[in-house]
């Protein structure tokens, strides 16, 4: 069966998705699965720029559907998709 998608947590309990939305609500908003070919498309990542702390930053965000996966997540479905397009 070829890989169509993935899924970036494993299956957890309604208690311990609850913990982790307590944890983390400021940045957390929702957990969704996204088809693996919209993060192996290179049009689908944007770079965006900020500045913060006197400096600009560049970082990663990848609209989907009318969310954002952006930051240190998207930065990591990038290299994912680097070396999944690199892999023989």
């Amino acid at each position: 069966m070829p890989l169509t998608r993935i899924t970036l947590c494993e299956e957890m309990s309604d208690a311990h998705l609850q913990q982790l939305s307590a944890l983390y609500h400021q940045t957390l908003v929702e957990v969704f699965e996204v088809p693996l070919t919209f993060i192996l498309d290179p049009d689908n990542p944007k770079r965006h720029s900020r500045e913060f702390m006197g400096g600009q930053r560049h970082f990663y965000v990848f609209p989907y559907q009318q969310r954002y996966i952006w930051g240190a997540t998207a930065g990591m479905l990038v290299n994912l998709r680097d070396v999944l397009r690199e892999a023989p």
